[in-house]
Protein backbone atom coordinates (compact mmCIF):
# COMPACT_ATOMS: atom_id res chain seq x y z
CA UNK A 1 0.00 0.00 0.00
CA UNK A 2 1.43 3.36 -1.03
CA UNK A 3 0.79 6.46 1.04
CA UNK A 4 -2.97 6.13 1.23
CA UNK A 5 -3.63 9.07 3.55
CA UNK A 6 -5.09 12.47 2.95
CA UNK A 7 -4.89 15.46 5.23
CA UNK A 8 -8.14 17.05 6.33
CA UNK A 9 -7.62 20.54 7.75
CA UNK A 10 -9.85 21.40 10.68
CA UNK A 11 -11.55 24.78 10.93
CA UNK A 12 -11.49 24.44 14.72
CA UNK A 13 -8.51 22.64 16.30
CA UNK A 14 -9.12 19.76 18.71
CA UNK A 15 -6.92 18.27 21.43
CA UNK A 16 -5.47 14.83 20.81
CA UNK A 17 -3.38 13.48 23.69
CA UNK A 18 -3.25 17.02 25.11
CA UNK A 19 -1.90 18.56 21.89
CA UNK A 20 -3.87 21.04 19.77
CA UNK A 21 -4.40 19.49 16.35
CA UNK A 22 -5.54 21.50 13.32
CA UNK A 23 -5.34 18.70 10.73
CA UNK A 24 -6.00 14.98 10.70
CA UNK A 25 -4.46 12.39 8.39
CA UNK A 26 -7.07 9.91 7.26
CA UNK A 27 -6.52 6.62 5.45
CA UNK A 28 -8.34 6.52 2.14
CA UNK A 29 -8.38 2.76 1.80
CA UNK A 30 -10.93 0.91 3.89
CA UNK A 31 -9.96 -2.68 4.67
CA UNK A 32 -12.12 -5.68 5.35
CA UNK A 33 -10.82 -5.51 8.92
CA UNK A 34 -12.16 -1.95 9.23
CA UNK A 35 -15.61 -3.03 8.05
CA UNK A 36 -15.69 -6.06 10.34
CA UNK A 37 -14.59 -4.07 13.40
CA UNK A 38 -17.12 -1.30 12.82
CA UNK A 39 -20.00 -3.68 12.15
CA UNK A 40 -19.08 -5.87 15.12
CA UNK A 41 -19.15 -2.83 17.41
CA UNK A 42 -22.77 -2.33 16.36
CA UNK A 43 -24.76 0.78 17.11
CA UNK A 44 -26.68 3.01 14.77
CA UNK A 45 -25.50 3.89 11.28
CA UNK A 46 -24.36 7.24 12.70
CA UNK A 47 -22.30 5.54 15.44
CA UNK A 48 -20.76 3.19 12.87
CA UNK A 49 -19.80 6.17 10.69
CA UNK A 50 -18.11 7.83 13.68
CA UNK A 51 -16.28 4.58 14.45
CA UNK A 52 -15.09 4.29 10.84
CA UNK A 53 -13.85 7.88 10.71
CA UNK A 54 -12.02 7.40 14.01
CA UNK A 55 -10.49 4.14 12.83
CA UNK A 56 -9.29 5.65 9.55
CA UNK A 57 -7.82 8.63 11.43
CA UNK A 58 -6.16 6.43 14.06
CA UNK A 59 -8.25 7.96 16.85
CA UNK A 60 -10.83 6.88 19.37
CA UNK A 61 -14.47 7.70 18.62
CA UNK A 62 -14.48 9.86 21.76
CA UNK A 63 -11.72 12.04 20.26
CA UNK A 64 -14.17 13.06 17.54
CA UNK A 65 -16.65 14.44 20.08
CA UNK A 66 -14.68 17.69 20.03
CA UNK A 67 -15.15 18.27 16.30
CA UNK A 68 -17.12 21.20 14.98
CA UNK A 69 -19.92 19.85 12.79
CA UNK A 70 -18.29 21.35 9.67
CA UNK A 71 -15.07 19.45 10.42
CA UNK A 72 -17.02 16.24 11.06
CA UNK A 73 -18.75 16.66 7.70
CA UNK A 74 -15.39 17.18 5.94
CA UNK A 75 -14.06 13.98 7.51
CA UNK A 76 -17.27 12.19 6.52
CA UNK A 77 -16.75 13.27 2.91
CA UNK A 78 -13.19 11.92 3.02
CA UNK A 79 -14.51 8.56 4.21
CA UNK A 80 -17.28 8.55 1.59
CA UNK A 81 -14.64 9.16 -1.08
CA UNK A 82 -12.63 6.24 0.31
CA UNK A 83 -15.66 3.96 0.07
CA UNK A 84 -16.13 4.86 -3.60
CA UNK A 85 -12.49 4.53 -4.66
CA UNK A 86 -11.89 1.47 -6.86
CA UNK A 87 -9.55 -0.96 -5.11
CA UNK A 88 -8.98 -3.22 -8.08
CA UNK A 89 -10.49 -4.63 -11.19
CA UNK A 90 -13.20 -7.24 -11.00
CA UNK A 91 -12.89 -10.10 -13.46
CA UNK A 92 -15.32 -12.68 -14.69
CA UNK A 93 -14.43 -16.31 -14.06
CA UNK A 94 -13.18 -18.00 -17.21
CA UNK A 95 -15.30 -20.74 -18.74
Amino acid sequence: MADDRITVRLGTPIKIDGVNTSALKVRTQITLGDLRAVRKAGGSEFEQEIAMIARLAGLLPEDLDQLAIEDYEALGKAVATAKKAPAGTATEPSS
